[in-house]
């Protein structure tokens, strides 16, 4: 998935669950601009990878599967 749309996906969806991505900076002691530019793909980052994937309740593997492969693949 290109960057910006997974970004604007990550967005809206955390939007519908009543979250934003500056809630999920508040829950992790970072700048809000952090979580943006992670959710953007310009920085990658594990911690935010994590809390994002948490907040909306998916797999870190489907989210950003290109970080981390689910086991067994042969990325």
């Amino acid at each position: 998935m290109q960057n910006d749309k997974r970004h604007a996906l990550i967005r809206d969806c955390l939007h519908r669950k009543g979250h934003s991505l500056t809630s999920v900076a508040k829950i992790l002691g970072v700048r809000p601009q952090s979580v943006v530019i992670v959710s953007q793909g310009h920085r990658k980052s594990e911690k935010i990878h994590r809390a994002l994937s948490n907040a909306l309740d998916v797999d870190i593997h489907e989210l950003f599967p290109e970080f981390y492969p689910k086991e067994g693949s042969m990325k």
